[in-house]
């Protein structure tokens, strides 16, 4: 999931001592974690989701790297984290179909009998999609949808946020495709999600159906959008 959870809150440029020992602490507590280096806070976040039991470890890469007294403890106390209040202007839940193979987006869509999970996003509009579904074999796509109601026919600005394509059809025409899968920009681009795309939804007066197709290939299955200032 490191391509959905990036930037301020899941990553922190920190400064190791190089030919000495240091001590890397995590603490859990609630949905809080705290990650310390030699006594020194520097990530302060939340989990995305409920503990649950199960085992613990350490993966390390690199020459030279050397481990010692990897210990567990149930002494942990450490300050909560407040959520972000909610975005507004972003999409905060989504229904979400079964998985099927990308080659299969159509030019037009036709949903027809498809069976629908309801996914809550995050606060901030991040919604990820393997809570609904894993990636099984060729199965890496979904399609996600939501109405958007308005009062009169207008061109509404959405920003889109996605890991790694989407194709997006609005009351059943496609009117778009992005590619944001990684390295697809220049050697340096890591495919994280991002309000990197912006197009303009032609709707019409009343309720107004925006499906998502949404292709994964590693790293974060994961779409946000939220709705810009329109005219």
């Amino acid at each position: 999931m490191w391509q959905l959870h990036d930037g301020d809150g899941f990553w922190n440029a920190v400064r190791f001592p190089v030919g000495e020992w240091f001590t890397i602490r995590v603490a859990f507590e609630g949905l809080a974690v705290v990650v310390s280096l030699d006594g020194e806070q520097v990530l302060h976040t939340r989990r995305r989701q409920e503990a649950r039991p199960g085992p613990f470890g350490l993966l390390i890469g690199g020459d030279d790297l050397r481990v010692s007294g990897l210990r567990f403890s149930e002494d942990a106390s450490v300050p909560g984290v407040a959520d972000a209040p909610s975005d507004p202007e972003a999409v905060l839940a989504w229904d979400v179909s079964e998985p099927f193979a990308e080659a299969d987006i159509p030019d037009t869509l036709a949903l027809g009998e498809i069976a629908w999970t309801r996914l809550d996003a995050e606060p901030s509009g991040l919604t990820n999609l393997s809570r609904a579904h894993p990636i099984s074999g060729g199965l890496n796509t979904v399609y996600v949808r939501t109405t958007i109601e308005s009062d009169r026919g207008r061109r509404q600005p959405l920003e889109l946020g996605f890991s790694d394509r989407a194709v997006v059809f609005l009351n059943g025409e496609r009117i778009y495709r992005g590619d944001d899968t990684y390295r697809s920009r220049d050697y340096r681009f890591l495919g994280s999600i991002g309000w990197y795309d912006t197009l303009y939804l032609p709707l019409v007066a009343g309720e107004n159906e925006l499906v998502v197709a949404v292709s994964e290939d590693f790293g974060g299955w994961g779409i946000q959008a939220r709705l810009g200032a329109g005219p």
